[in-house]
């Protein structure tokens, strides 16, 4: 059953086929170097051609895919969409300075009942049952 899903041709292929993507990235790296005074956008295009070439003329697909995914990584590095520093995740109040309890409208204000003259509120209440004795006693 395993040698039908596995099998050292297959662990070739694959081999090739993460090398080649290997040496699209280095491809990649080599030209961002090479052209280090360029825009980002201006980067991403030069290495999109060089993907094309490489995909079509080259008629190397793997590498094409590698240099692309450079190239997309570095615009979406460059947007601020992978928000490493979470500094666009921030859009939540973190979950320790909110109440315990929250109403609909949420607030803290949830009282137990309708009447807020006389009740108490639901966050300054401990529930205690009393159908259990205290733990080690009768």
């Amino acid at each position: 059953m395993l040698s039908e899903m596995f099998n050292p041709a297959m662990a070739k292929a694959g081999a090739k086929s993460m090398l080649s993507g290997a040496v699209g990235g280095f491809s990649a790296v080599t030209i961002m170097k090479l052209v280090p005074n360029q825009t980002p956008p201006i980067q991403a295009a030069i290495l999109g051609g060089a993907a094309f070439v490489s995909a079509t003329m080259l008629k190397m697909p793997n590498v094409a895919a590698g240099i692309s995914a450079i190239a997309v990584y570095r615009l979406m590095e460059n947007a601020g969409m992978l928000a490493d520093d979470m500094s666009l995740a921030a859009f939540a109040d973190p979950i320790e300075q909110l109440p315990a309890v929250l109403n609909e409208d949420g607030s803290a204000n949830m009282y137990l009942s309708q009447n807020v003259d006389t009740d108490m509120l639901l966050a300054d209440f401990e529930y205690q049952p009393t159908y259990a004795p205290a733990f080690g006693g009768m």
